[in-house]
Protein backbone atom coordinates (compact mmCIF):
# COMPACT_ATOMS: atom_id res chain seq x y z
CA UNK A 1 0.00 0.00 0.00
CA UNK A 2 1.33 3.48 -0.58
CA UNK A 3 1.17 5.65 1.97
CA UNK A 4 0.28 9.29 0.29
CA UNK A 5 2.48 11.44 2.57
CA UNK A 6 5.61 9.79 1.29
CA UNK A 7 7.52 11.12 -1.99
CA UNK A 8 8.13 8.32 -4.29
CA UNK A 9 10.35 7.33 -7.11
CA UNK A 10 11.06 5.28 -9.87
CA UNK A 11 13.74 4.99 -12.32
CA UNK A 12 13.14 2.70 -15.42
CA UNK A 13 15.51 2.62 -18.32
CA UNK A 14 13.72 2.15 -21.70
CA UNK A 15 15.04 0.61 -24.93
CA UNK A 16 12.77 2.76 -27.44
CA UNK A 17 12.03 -0.25 -29.69
CA UNK A 18 8.47 -1.30 -28.12
CA UNK A 19 5.76 0.40 -26.86
CA UNK A 20 6.54 0.63 -23.01
CA UNK A 21 4.42 0.85 -19.60
CA UNK A 22 6.16 2.28 -16.53
CA UNK A 23 3.80 2.86 -13.47
CA UNK A 24 3.24 3.34 -9.64
CA UNK A 25 1.27 0.94 -7.14
CA UNK A 26 -1.00 4.33 -7.03
CA UNK A 27 -1.94 3.86 -10.35
CA UNK A 28 0.17 6.65 -11.31
CA UNK A 29 1.24 5.17 -15.24
CA UNK A 30 3.26 6.18 -18.07
CA UNK A 31 2.86 4.67 -21.74
CA UNK A 32 5.23 4.88 -24.27
CA UNK A 33 5.24 4.19 -27.70
CA UNK A 34 8.43 2.60 -29.41
CA UNK A 35 10.21 5.74 -31.28
CA UNK A 36 8.92 8.44 -29.16
CA UNK A 37 12.16 9.05 -27.25
CA UNK A 38 15.70 7.88 -28.07
CA UNK A 39 16.90 4.24 -27.32
CA UNK A 40 18.46 4.01 -23.57
CA UNK A 41 17.08 7.03 -21.98
CA UNK A 42 15.97 6.51 -18.23
CA UNK A 43 12.34 7.38 -17.28
CA UNK A 44 12.43 9.00 -14.06
CA UNK A 45 8.80 9.45 -12.35
CA UNK A 46 8.10 11.23 -8.89
CA UNK A 47 5.37 11.95 -6.65
CA UNK A 48 5.60 15.33 -4.96
CA UNK A 49 4.13 15.93 -1.68
CA UNK A 50 0.97 18.86 -1.86
CA UNK A 51 3.55 21.24 0.25
CA UNK A 52 6.33 21.07 -1.64
CA UNK A 53 4.40 21.72 -5.20
CA UNK A 54 4.14 25.56 -6.37
CA UNK A 55 1.68 27.44 -5.57
CA UNK A 56 -1.83 27.20 -7.50
CA UNK A 57 -0.98 30.21 -9.47
CA UNK A 58 -2.38 30.19 -13.38
CA UNK A 59 -3.94 32.85 -15.94
CA UNK A 60 -7.75 32.19 -16.04
CA UNK A 61 -8.97 30.17 -12.93
CA UNK A 62 -8.73 30.01 -9.34
CA UNK A 63 -7.36 26.57 -8.79
CA UNK A 64 -7.95 24.17 -5.68
CA UNK A 65 -5.44 21.56 -5.34
CA UNK A 66 -6.49 17.73 -4.46
CA UNK A 67 -3.20 16.80 -3.60
CA UNK A 68 -1.74 14.81 -6.99
CA UNK A 69 1.45 16.03 -8.10
CA UNK A 70 3.39 13.68 -10.12
CA UNK A 71 6.94 14.80 -12.52
CA UNK A 72 8.37 12.75 -15.38
CA UNK A 73 11.66 13.34 -15.93
CA UNK A 74 13.93 11.65 -18.73
CA UNK A 75 18.16 10.75 -17.03
CA UNK A 76 19.40 12.17 -20.18
CA UNK A 77 16.87 16.09 -21.02
CA UNK A 78 15.03 14.50 -22.88
CA UNK A 79 11.77 16.74 -22.42
CA UNK A 80 9.75 16.83 -26.09
CA UNK A 81 9.07 13.52 -27.94
CA UNK A 82 7.98 12.73 -31.50
CA UNK A 83 4.86 10.77 -30.53
CA UNK A 84 2.28 11.12 -27.54
CA UNK A 85 3.22 9.75 -24.54
CA UNK A 86 -0.26 8.58 -22.12
CA UNK A 87 -0.30 9.65 -18.61
CA UNK A 88 -2.31 8.88 -16.08
CA UNK A 89 -2.84 10.46 -12.71
CA UNK A 90 -4.34 9.05 -9.95
CA UNK A 91 -8.05 10.21 -8.62
CA UNK A 92 -8.46 9.92 -4.84
CA UNK A 93 -11.43 8.12 -4.46
CA UNK A 94 -11.09 5.11 -2.61
CA UNK A 95 -14.83 4.40 -1.73
CA UNK A 96 -15.84 4.92 -5.09
CA UNK A 97 -18.66 7.44 -4.77
CA UNK A 98 -17.71 9.64 -7.50
CA UNK A 99 -15.69 12.66 -4.88
CA UNK A 100 -12.65 13.37 -4.56
CA UNK A 101 -11.99 11.96 -0.80
CA UNK A 102 -12.56 14.25 1.96
CA UNK A 103 -14.35 16.70 -0.39
CA UNK A 104 -17.43 17.96 -2.36
CA UNK A 105 -15.50 17.39 -5.39
CA UNK A 106 -16.73 15.84 -8.19
CA UNK A 107 -13.95 13.18 -9.99
CA UNK A 108 -15.64 14.19 -13.51
CA UNK A 109 -14.99 18.29 -12.74
CA UNK A 110 -11.58 17.54 -12.28
CA UNK A 111 -9.00 19.62 -14.43
CA UNK A 112 -5.05 18.46 -15.24
CA UNK A 113 -2.06 21.16 -15.11
CA UNK A 114 1.21 21.33 -15.55
CA UNK A 115 3.51 23.62 -14.14
CA UNK A 116 5.32 26.18 -16.74
CA UNK A 117 8.61 27.05 -15.31
CA UNK A 118 9.12 29.79 -17.88
CA UNK A 119 6.11 31.41 -16.88
CA UNK A 120 5.83 30.44 -12.97
CA UNK A 121 2.30 29.68 -13.75
CA UNK A 122 0.09 26.27 -13.72
CA UNK A 123 -1.29 25.82 -17.27
CA UNK A 124 -4.33 23.63 -18.60
CA UNK A 125 -3.15 20.18 -20.57
CA UNK A 126 -4.54 20.85 -23.73
CA UNK A 127 -4.28 16.95 -24.89
CA UNK A 128 -5.08 16.04 -28.49
CA UNK A 129 -6.70 13.07 -27.12
CA UNK A 130 -10.04 14.14 -25.02
CA UNK A 131 -9.03 14.17 -21.37
CA UNK A 132 -10.70 11.19 -19.40
CA UNK A 133 -10.90 11.72 -15.72
CA UNK A 134 -12.67 8.45 -15.25
CA UNK A 135 -14.35 7.53 -11.83
CA UNK A 136 -13.44 4.23 -10.00
CA UNK A 137 -15.31 0.96 -10.95
CA UNK A 138 -15.57 -1.76 -9.14
CA UNK A 139 -12.58 -3.31 -10.56
CA UNK A 140 -9.95 -0.17 -10.71
CA UNK A 141 -9.22 3.27 -9.45
CA UNK A 142 -10.26 6.59 -10.46
CA UNK A 143 -7.38 8.06 -12.54
CA UNK A 144 -7.39 11.22 -15.20
CA UNK A 145 -5.37 10.02 -18.71
CA UNK A 146 -4.31 12.13 -21.34
CA UNK A 147 -1.93 12.75 -23.81
CA UNK A 148 1.22 14.88 -23.88
CA UNK A 149 4.61 15.36 -25.86
CA UNK A 150 6.20 17.24 -23.02
CA UNK A 151 7.37 16.25 -19.61
CA UNK A 152 7.17 18.64 -16.40
CA UNK A 153 4.89 18.81 -13.42
CA UNK A 154 1.52 17.89 -13.37
CA UNK A 155 -1.09 18.18 -10.98
CA UNK A 156 -5.12 17.40 -10.69
CA UNK A 157 -7.08 20.89 -9.36
CA UNK A 158 -10.79 21.76 -9.40
CA UNK A 159 -11.31 24.97 -11.17
CA UNK A 160 -13.34 27.68 -9.54
CA UNK A 161 -14.89 30.77 -10.67
CA UNK A 162 -12.56 34.33 -10.77
CA UNK A 163 -14.32 37.17 -9.68
CA UNK A 164 -14.65 39.83 -12.95
CA UNK A 165 -15.33 42.79 -10.76
CA UNK A 166 -12.69 45.45 -12.67
CA UNK A 167 -11.95 47.68 -9.46
CA UNK A 168 -8.70 47.54 -7.76
CA UNK A 169 -8.77 45.40 -4.53
CA UNK A 170 -5.90 45.12 -2.16
CA UNK A 171 -2.54 46.48 -2.85
CA UNK A 172 0.27 45.62 -0.58
CA UNK A 173 4.79 44.71 -1.11
CA UNK A 174 5.95 41.96 0.80
CA UNK A 175 8.21 41.25 2.97
CA UNK A 176 8.00 44.64 4.76
CA UNK A 177 9.74 45.89 5.90
CA UNK A 178 12.34 44.10 2.85
CA UNK A 179 15.49 43.43 5.12
CA UNK A 180 18.51 41.10 4.98
CA UNK A 181 18.70 41.76 1.37
CA UNK A 182 15.21 40.30 0.40
CA UNK A 183 13.99 41.89 -2.43
CA UNK A 184 10.24 43.21 -2.36
CA UNK A 185 7.15 41.98 -4.05
CA UNK A 186 3.97 44.11 -4.96
CA UNK A 187 0.39 42.83 -5.10
CA UNK A 188 -2.42 44.54 -6.67
CA UNK A 189 -5.56 42.86 -6.97
CA UNK A 190 -6.45 44.14 -10.25
CA UNK A 191 -9.75 42.57 -11.60
CA UNK A 192 -9.67 41.61 -15.39
CA UNK A 193 -6.87 44.01 -16.95
CA UNK A 194 -4.93 44.52 -19.89
CA UNK A 195 -1.57 46.02 -18.46
CA UNK A 196 -0.33 47.53 -14.63
CA UNK A 197 2.47 50.30 -14.26
CA UNK A 198 4.02 50.32 -10.99
CA UNK A 199 6.49 53.30 -9.92
CA UNK A 200 8.57 53.73 -7.08
CA UNK A 201 9.19 57.28 -5.14
CA UNK A 202 11.88 57.78 -2.07
CA UNK A 203 10.62 60.49 0.31
CA UNK A 204 12.01 63.56 -1.33
CA UNK A 205 9.82 62.43 -4.73
CA UNK A 206 12.61 61.37 -6.54
CA UNK A 207 11.64 58.30 -8.56
CA UNK A 208 13.90 55.12 -7.96
CA UNK A 209 12.45 52.67 -9.89
CA UNK A 210 9.52 51.98 -12.29
CA UNK A 211 8.00 48.84 -14.44
CA UNK A 212 5.40 47.99 -16.78
CA UNK A 213 3.43 44.47 -17.25
CA UNK A 214 2.32 44.23 -20.43
CA UNK A 215 -0.12 41.29 -20.19
CA UNK A 216 -3.00 40.10 -18.84
CA UNK A 217 -2.59 39.66 -14.47
CA UNK A 218 -2.55 35.90 -13.04
CA UNK A 219 -4.57 34.29 -10.77
CA UNK A 220 -3.33 34.70 -7.12
CA UNK A 221 -5.90 33.19 -4.32
CA UNK A 222 -8.90 33.18 -6.36
CA UNK A 223 -8.51 37.03 -7.96
CA UNK A 224 -6.87 38.25 -10.53
CA UNK A 225 -3.87 39.56 -9.48
CA UNK A 226 -0.39 41.77 -11.11
CA UNK A 227 3.09 40.99 -8.84
CA UNK A 228 6.12 42.40 -9.37
CA UNK A 229 9.53 41.82 -7.40
CA UNK A 230 11.71 44.73 -7.70
CA UNK A 231 15.79 44.05 -7.67
CA UNK A 232 16.06 46.42 -4.73
CA UNK A 233 19.86 45.82 -4.17
CA UNK A 234 20.89 48.74 -4.94
CA UNK A 235 18.78 51.22 -3.10
CA UNK A 236 19.24 52.88 0.03
CA UNK A 237 17.84 52.01 3.12
CA UNK A 238 14.98 53.54 4.08
CA UNK A 239 11.06 54.51 3.00
CA UNK A 240 9.61 54.28 -0.06
CA UNK A 241 6.32 55.52 -2.04
CA UNK A 242 4.95 53.42 -4.51
CA UNK A 243 1.85 53.70 -7.16
CA UNK A 244 -0.03 51.39 -9.62
CA UNK A 245 -1.70 52.06 -12.66
CA UNK A 246 -3.87 48.96 -14.46
CA UNK A 247 -5.34 49.72 -17.23
CA UNK A 248 -8.61 47.39 -18.26
CA UNK A 249 -10.01 47.50 -21.83
CA UNK A 250 -10.10 50.22 -23.71
CA UNK A 251 -7.48 51.80 -21.84
CA UNK A 252 -9.51 52.89 -18.73
CA UNK A 253 -6.97 53.19 -16.57
CA UNK A 254 -7.14 53.03 -12.80
CA UNK A 255 -4.26 54.21 -10.26
CA UNK A 256 -3.99 53.44 -6.59
CA UNK A 257 -1.51 53.90 -4.03
CA UNK A 258 -1.29 52.78 -0.41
Amino acid sequence: EVDPNTAHRKEQKLTGKETEEVALADGTKVVIPPGAVPEGETLKLKVVLPQDAPKPVAKNAALEPVGVFREFTFSGGTSEFKKDLILTLPVPDEDKDGYVDGTKVLVSDLKVYYYSEKESVWLPVESKSKLAVSAASAGGAAGATFATRHFTLFGLFEERAVSQAPALGQLYAFPNPATAGKNPTFHVDSGPAERMELRVYDVSGQLVHAARVDSPPNVHDGRYAYRHTWDASRAASGLYLYVVDVYGAGGAKSTKSP
